[in-house]
């Protein structure tokens, strides 16, 4: 025996020990998780947050939901807040977890606890779906895999709008493989019912379930089993969401008094070649919304456990030792860039999976999850591709309906494929769980540089106390003097979620489901009242969920103190017929006069993001 080997025997001798392993390895990953976590307790709004349909979005709605008092109102009961007044229906369901949260704690004490609740499910999810599903009974060191995969998977950047969705994704899966195996619990059904109330049926589940029914499907026309349990199971879910989001379904079927902004979303088609670009960066990067920084550890175990799925027997140990100080190597370069930033990468890794899972009866889960990934890229992709526009103008609900975000089950996918990965390398390759152990921690590492919540200075991210700003528009609504209900105000410059989360009543603001009319009457607002049908004639997207008050030359994510606006494409005199009074600008104004505004104070705190300039809005000057 070599020096080598007798070394890691003897480092390895506690595993032999009952139940210390995984005792072990649950509170390494738990401190882990609990320092990824610890800044949530300790800087509270201090941190840096996303402000990417984060802060300038889901917080102030949830947030006015709660607040309003109108929890279980009708769904054409009218939420005078926001954007003029909106219909109960736009603010969904409140049968969701993050609407209770926001209606049981302070706003940021909610967060904080979602945050949390995101990043532990996650963790328990994915060590409930490894204890049963491809990791080895056998393998000796199981428990320090599973709970080193799962507090990778935990580490992701989950999109906090997306609640439990992805986190659950394993718990759920594990649930239905042993739902069509025959032996789940009762606990197991109950919990697969209540995974809608924490999760998104029309942006992640309803494409899980999808492929769940697939699976169902298959296994009547090649097996011959019904297996209605199975079917159940995936129709009791599907029935749950439904429930869940009553609302939406109301709005699918019945009059609700109003059509959607949504009819009028037009979809931006591109050229072959652009939305082959975006594939391959989708494959490697993931998509803002479901980002799972797979590269390169993941990524790079993933390709070398296909290889090896070749190989018949273990390797021997010099070949064992090269293959590791090779991939190891690797990492020390560019190598993974070159490699996998080549042109014709994903088509070579598409034929490549294919041309192997036909050819061998084993590994096929893992090899057709692979391909699967590939292919769910080239289609989320692909779906804006400009031969589908024809196809579209017939049928409105391809546009209306993002077929596209089979992506959203991609970063789950990528942490069975590294289970699957790490299966296969600790049985062809002699001692690889030192150096899995090793990719595990420096994946665990490069994930505490992508959280959602920073303590340093973010290029994505502000300050949340920065960015609402409470005490600077406590001075803004006592200056004005008014019950905030009286009147309305707009923000030039400035997420009119600051405004909103503050308790001001806004013309302006962002939410994804509201009635065409008003849409239309904030075009007239920005003096855009032929927008649809220039963006429609020019091949420009058209996303009417922000009303927002354009400033020429600014935007809104690249905001600067001490900056001055010359135009503005705004009628304030139809707005004042709808409630403006007053204009909450983050640049000084050139000529306020010209658009029948009148400068009244300037705003400012160190505690603040932003500088306001207060405007009133006077009829006689206009």
């Amino acid at each position: 025996m070599s020096w080598i080997q007798q070394k890691i025997k003897m480092v390895a001798s506690w595993s032999r020990v009952p139940g210390l392993q995984e005792r072990v390895s649950v509170g390494m990953a738990l401190t882990v998780l609990a320092i990824y976590l610890l800044p949530l307790l300790t800087y509270g709004t201090s941190l840096h947050i996303l402000v990417y349909d984060n802060l300038d979005g889901i917080i102030p709605t949830v947030k006015i939901l709660a607040q309003s008092g109108q929890l279980f109102a009708d769904s054409t009961s009218v939420l005078p807040q926001m954007m003029g007044g909106l219909p109960r229906l736009s603010f969904g369901s409140e049968w969701r977890l993050v609407v209770w949260l926001y209606s049981l704690f302070p706003p940021f004490a909610a967060y904080a606890v979602h945050e949390i609740l995101i990043h532990v499910v996650a963790f328990a999810s994915m060590a409930y779906f490894l204890k049963s599903n491809i990791l080895s009974p056998t393998y000796p060191y199981r428990s320090v895999m599973r709970y080193g995969i799962a507090l990778a998977f935990a580490l992701m950047p989950f999109w906090p709008m997306g609640s439990l969705s992805i986190p659950l994704m394993p718990l759920t899966a594990a649930i239905l493989i042993k739902i069509r195996a025959g032996h789940a619990s009762r606990l197991e059904w109950g919990l697969l019912m209540l995974v809608p109330f924490a999760s998104s049926f029309v942006v992640y589940y309803f494409f899980f379930l999808l492929i769940a029914g697939v699976v169902w499907l298959r296994d009547l026309l090649i097996r011959r089993q019904w297996n209605l349990a199975f079917f159940f199971a995936i129709a009791g879910m599907v029935l749950v969401f439904l429930l869940v989001d009553y609302r939406l379904v109301h709005e699918m079927f019945f009059d609700v008094g109003y059509v959607s902004n949504r009819v009028e979303f037009i979809k931006t088609y591109i050229p072959f070649a652009q939305a082959y670009k975006i594939a391959h960066l989708t494959f490697l990067e993931g998509q803002p919304h479901s980002r799972s920084i797979h590269l390169p550890f993941i990524l790079s175990m993933v390709i070398v456990g296909i290889m090896l799925t070749r190989v018949r027997t273990q390797l021997s140990l010099p070949l064992s030792l090269v293959l590791m100080l090779l991939l190891a190597g690797t990492f020390m370069t560019t190598f993974w860039n070159q490699v996998l930033g080549n042109f014709y990468t994903m088509p070579v890794l598409l034929v490549g999976t294919t041309v192997l899972l036909v050819a061998q009866t084993h590994s096929r889960p893992f090899l057709g999850l692979f391909l699967l990934q590939i292919v769910i890229a080239y289609w989320y992709a692909f779906w804006y591709y400009e031969g589908w526009e024809k196809i579209a103008e017939q049928f409105r609900f391809i546009e209306m309906f993002h077929f596209s975000r089979f992506n959203n089950l991609q970063p789950f996918l990528w942490y069975v494929l590294m289970a699957y990965s790490v299966s296969i390398l600790v049985r062809k390759v002699r001692f690889a769980t030192p150096f899995l152990v090793m990719l595990i921690a420096f994946q665990v590492a490069m994930a505490f540089n992508h959280r959602t919540f920073q303590i340093a200075v973010s290029q994505q991210a502000v300050t949340y106390e920065n960015f609402y700003a409470v005490d600077m528009f406590k001075r803004i609504k006592a200056y004005i003097g008014l019950p905030q209900s009286q009147y309305r105000v707009v923000s030039l410059g400035i997420y009119p979620a600051v405004s909103l989360y503050n308790g001001f009543y806004t013309l302006d603001g962002y939410m994804n489901n509201y009635p065409l009319s008003y849409a239309h009457l904030f075009e007239k607002f920005t003096l855009r009242p032929d927008a649809y049908r220039y963006r429609k004639e020019h091949g420009l997207q058209n996303w009417t969920s922000k009303c927002y008050i354009p400033v020429e030359g600014k935007v809104y994510y690249d905001y600067t103190k001490n900056g001055s606006a010359d135009r503005l494409d705004m009628d304030t005199s139809l707005m004042y017929d709808h409630g403006l009074r007053f204009v909450l600008s983050g640049y000084r104004l050139s000529a306020p006069e010209q658009y029948g505004l009148e400068f009244l104070k300037y705003f400012s705190d160190q505690e603040s993001f932003w500088d306001v300039y207060l405007y009133a809005v006077c009829k006689e000057k206009m």
